[in-house]
């Protein structure tokens, strides 16, 4: 797990996921049980990487992912905070 995946989760970043997954069920992509069990997972995940868990196999967000991104990777990026190297020295 890289840093950033390692990264304690915010309320935020917890919602953003929850909205995501209500978008995919929507689409037919997950059913009910399986939307439950997965909302349940986001609002008790601790870190980025958790999160990121709940949307690997799920297709990117609208926008769609930067050239060569897994659509794990785009909705890490698609969080608050997102693509930065959180665990970068400030200077």
């Amino acid at each position: 797990m890289s840093c950033e995946m390692s990264v304690r989760a915010s309320d935020a970043d917890r919602d953003q996921i929850a909205s995501a997954l209500r978008e995919h069920l929507a689409a037919g992509r997950l059913d009910t049980e399986e939307f439950e069990e997965r909302l349940d997972r986001a609002y008790s995940a601790k870190t980025l990487g958790d999160l990121e868990g709940l949307m690997a196999d799920l297709p990117a967000a609208r926008s769609g992912p930067p050239s060569g991104s897994s659509p794990a990777r785009a909705a890490t990026l698609a969080l608050p905070g997102g693509g930065l190297d959180r665990c970068a020295p400030t200077r």
